[in-house]
């Protein structure tokens, strides 16, 4: 019985999966690399986005996605990463 139980959680998770995925990639095409990982009905997303807007719409979607329980946010931003690059550079010169 408990085999069971795993195994339907496994398929929620899978379906849930799909479903913010999906959500991600019809609210903004610039989500759509992200991955999105559940267990348990929380979700990890991870990647990187060029914005600092995109990563906070993927943060909203994943939260109107009914199902998901917790959001753990691992997205970088390209764009601030690149800034602070650009500044370590004009402060060495």
């Amino acid at each position: 019985m408990k085999v069971q139980q795993v195994k339907e959680s496994r398929l929620t998770d899978q379906s849930l999966q799909r479903r913010v995925a999906n959500y991600l990639n019809d609210r903004n095409p610039a989500l759509k690399d992200l991955e999105v990982e559940v267990d348990g009905g929380v979700v990890t997303l991870r990647g990187r986005v060029q914005t600092r807007y995109d990563k906070e719409v993927g943060e909203a979607c994943c939260r109107r996605v009914a199902g998901v329980l917790s959001l753990i946010d691992q997205v970088d931003v390209q764009a601030a990463e690149a800034a602070a690059s650009k500044t370590r550079l004009s402060k060495a010169s």
